[in-house]
C-alpha cells in the first residue's frame, strides 16, 4: 500500500469503522430472523427466558446502536485509542459473540468462527494496541464453550477430538488475526506518517520553487500535454492577468503546437495580438509520462529598449563613464548628489527606468551595483519633454505616480515661434558664436524681417542652424537673405505677415462672415483682453467647423498643433 498524501489516510480510518458496521449488519440481521423463526439449534435452543436470551437482546441492541451512531460519526471510535484503554464496542463484539456461539450450540455449531473479525475489528479499532489481550480473550470465551459442549460437567474434563480440533483451529486464528490486524494498523500509521512528512516537505519545496521562480527576471509559464497552466511566476501573472492553475489559455495555442510538431527541441516564436506582443523562448521537458513545457516570455518592450542600451554603449565616441550611466541610470543621480540633475525628453524614459527613477526619489537612496546598502543623495531634479505627458498617462506609456512626483512646479515653454519679438536677443550670440576669428557678424534689415517671420518648425535648433549656415555661406560680414536660405531648406514659401491682408490668412468661412467684432473702448478694456476674445472666437469657430478636430483647425488656421494647444490652454479653450 502507498499513501502519497495524508488526507487519504484520513479516507481509510473513515473506511474501516464502515467496515465492521458492514460484519455487524451481515451477522446481526441473519441471527436476528433465526431467532424469531426459532432455528437455533442444541441443548440450549429452548433457554429463551434464561440470561443467555437476555445477553442476545442485549447484544442487538448495542450492536444496532454501534451500527447507527458510528454511520452518523465515524471518527468517534477512534477517539478511544487517545485514551489508550481497551475499545467498548471491541469488547462488546466479542463478548456477544461468545454469548451466541453458547446460544446457537456452541463451538461444534460453527458460530464460533464469527469471531475472528470481530477480533480483527478490535485491533482496526485499537489502532493496533492490545492484540494479544483482545485474542486471549477471545480465547477464553471460546474454551467455555467447548467445555459446555462437553457431556462432563467439570471433571474429569473430557472433550472429544472435534470440540478439540475445532477449538485450537478458532483460538489459534484469533491470535493470528489479531497480529495481523495489529501489523496492519502499525503499517498503516507509519506510512501516514511518511505520507504527512514528504507532503509538508513537498509544500515547502514548492514554496521555495516558487519564490525561485518570482525572481526571475523573465515571465515564466509552464503547461502540460493538454496545454493547461500548472505553473507560473509573479512577472508572468502581472503580464497576463488572464492565467489560471489548470486553465486553458488560447494565446499559447501556436507555442502549443509547434510543441507538438518540434517534440523535444528548444524554439522560439513570436506573438503579436492585442494582449500582449512578445518573443517566447520555449523548452520542453519530457520526463517519463510527464511532459511539460516551460514558457520563457518576453515582452517586445523590454528587448527593444534592452537593444537600445547596449547599442548607445557600444557607440565609440562615448566615453566609459557616459556608457556606465547608460548601463546604470541610478548613478547618474549619485554624481548629481548636491545639486541638480537635468533630465531631457522625460517622456521617452522606458517603463523600467521610471520604476527605478521613482524609487530613487520617493527613498531618497541609490544603490550602486554591487553594493549591499544604499547610499543617501539630495538631487533637484528638473525634467523636460514635448510631449504630452497627460496624455500618455492615460493611455499607460507614462506611470502616473512619477508624473505626479515630478510635476510639483510645472513651467509651460513657448515655442520660438511665439517669441518672435524675443528673437533679437539671442541672434547676436548665436553669430558671434558661429563666427570665425571671433569677427562679429551683423544681420541685414531684410535678412532679420525674414527670421522673424520664419514659423520655425525646428524650434531653438532650426534658429541655431539657419544662423551657423548662413555665417559659412555669408560674403563679407553682414548676413543677407541668401545666405539664410529658408526657402530651400523647407520647400515652401515664407509667410511675411505684414504683406498678407488679414483676412488671407484665415480659412475662407471665417474670411467672409461678416464682422461682429465689439467696438474697442480703452477706459473699460485693455488691448490684451480684447485681442483675446477676437482669437478666442476664432478658434471657437474653427473648432466648430472641425467638430473639435484640434489638428484641423491647427492646419486651417496655418499653425502647429503645439501652438494651437497653447493658445487655448491660455485662453481657456475646453
Amino acid at each position: 500500500m502507498v499513501i502519497s498524501n495524508p488526507r487519504e489516510l484520513e479516507k481509510l480510518k473513515d473506511r474501516i469503522p464502515n467496515l465492521i458496521n458492514i460484519i455487524r449488519v451481515a451477522i446481526v440481521f441473519p441471527l436476528m430472523i433465526m431467532h424469531i423463526l426459532g432455528l437455533e439449534t442444541g441443548s440450549r435452543a429452548n433457554l429463551h427466558a434464561s440470561w443467555t436470551a437476555w445477553a442476545f437482546y442485549l447484544w442487538l441492541a448495542i450492536a444496532c446502536w454501534l451500527i447507527f451512531f458510528s454511520t452518523l460519526n465515524p471518527q468517534w471510535q477512534w477517539q478511544w485509542q487517545a485514551l489508550r484503554i481497551p475499545s467498548f464496542s471491541a469488547v462488546a463484539d466479542i463478548t456477544m459473540i461468545g454469548v451466541l456461539t453458547y446460544l446457537f450450540g456452541g463451538i461444534d455449531s460453527g458460530f464460533g468462527i464469527l469471531i475472528l473479525p470481530f477480533v480483527g475489528s478490535s485491533c482496526l479499532l485499537s489502532y493496533g494496541r492490545y492484540p494479544l489481550l483482545y485474542a486471549s480473550y477471545a480465547s477464553i470465551l471460546l474454551i467455555f464453550n467447548a467445555l459446555a459442549d462437553s457431556n462432563i460437567n467439570m471433571y474429569p474434563l473430557i472433550l472429544d477430538a472435534k470440540t478439540v480440533t475445532n477449538t485450537f483451529v478458532v483460538v489459534a486464528g484469533s491470535y493470528f488475526v489479531a497480529m495481523i490486524a495489529s501489523l496492519s494498523v502499525r503499517y498503516i500509521d507509519r506510512a501516514g506518517k511518511l505520507a504527512h512528512e514528504n507532503h509538508v516537505a513537498y509544500r515547502r519545496i514548492r514554496g521555495l520553487n516558487q519564490i525561485v521562480l518570482n525572481r526571475v527576471q523573465e515571465a515564466v509559464v509552464v503547461i502540460n500535454v493538454e496545454h493547461q497552466t500548472i505553473l507560473f511566476n509573479k512577472k508572468a501573472k502581472d503580464l497576463l492577468p488572464m492565467l489560471e492553475i489548470g486553465q486553458h489559455t488560447s494565446l499559447f495555442d501556436p507555442v502549443a503546437i509547434l510543441w507538438d510538431k518540434t517534440s523535444s527541441r528548444t524554439f522560439e516564436h513570436h506573438i503579436d495580438t492585442p494582449e500582449l506582443t512578445a518573443r517566447i523562448r520555449a523548452v520542453p521537458m519530457n520526463k517519463k509520462q510527464n511532459k511539460l513545457l516551460i514558457l520563457y516570455i518576453r515582452p517586445q518592450s523590454e528587448i527593444q529598449a534592452e537593444a537600445l542600451s547596449v547599442k548607445l554603449a557600444a557607440l565609440g565616441q562615448l566615453t566609459a563613464n557616459l556608457a556606465h550611466e547608460i548601463r546604470n541610470p541610478m548613478s547618474a543621480i549619485r554624481h548629481a548628489d548636491g545639486g541638480t540633475l537635468f533630465l531631457d525628453e522625460v517622456a521617452d524614459l522606458p517603463l523600467s527606468m521610471q520604476v527605478k527613477l521613482l524609487r530613487a526619489i520617493q527613498e531618497k537612496a541609490v544603490r550602486r551595483i554591487g553594493d549591499a546598502t544604499e547610499q543617501p543623495v539630495d538631487v533637484r531634479i528638473v525634467c523636460a519633454t514635448h510631449k504630452n505627458l497627460e496624455a500618455l498617462v492615460e493611455s499607460g506609456a507614462f506611470r502616473q505616480d512619477l508624473y505626479y512626483r515630478l510635476n510639483v512646479v510645472s513651467l509651460n515653454m513657448p515655442s520660438l515661434r511665439e517669441m518672435r519679438e524675443n528673437l533679437k536677443l539671442p541672434t547676436p550670440y548665436l553669430l558671434y558664436k558661429h563666427s570665425h576669428n571671433n569677427r562679429p557678424y551683423t544681420l541685414s534689415p531684410a535678412a532679420q524681417q525674414m527670421l522673424l517671420n520664419y514659423s520655425y518648425p525646428g524650434n531653438f535648433r532650426e534658429l541655431e542652424n539657419i544662423l551657423e549656415r548662413a555665417v559659412a555661406l555669408c560674403v563679407g560680414y553682414t548676413v543677407q537673405i541668401d545666405d539664410l536660405q529658408i526657402q530651400d531648406v523647407h520647400h515652401k514659401p515664407v509667410r511675411t505677415e505684414t504683406a498678407v491682408p488679414v483676412a488671407d490668412t484665415l480659412p475662407s468661412e471665417i474670411a467672409a462672415a461678416p464682422s461682429r467684432l465689439l467696438p474697442f473702448d480703452p477706459d473699460t478694456m485693455q488691448i490684451q483682453d480684447y485681442l483675446d476674445k477676437i482669437e478666442r472666437d476664432i478658434i471657437g469657430q474653427v473648432l466648430k467647423q472641425t467638430e473639435g478636430n484640434r489638428t484641423q483647425a491647427a492646419k486651417r488656421l496655418g499653425i502647429s498643433f503645439r501652438s494651437m494647444r497653447y493658445r487655448m490652454e491660455r485662453l481657456n479653450i475646453d
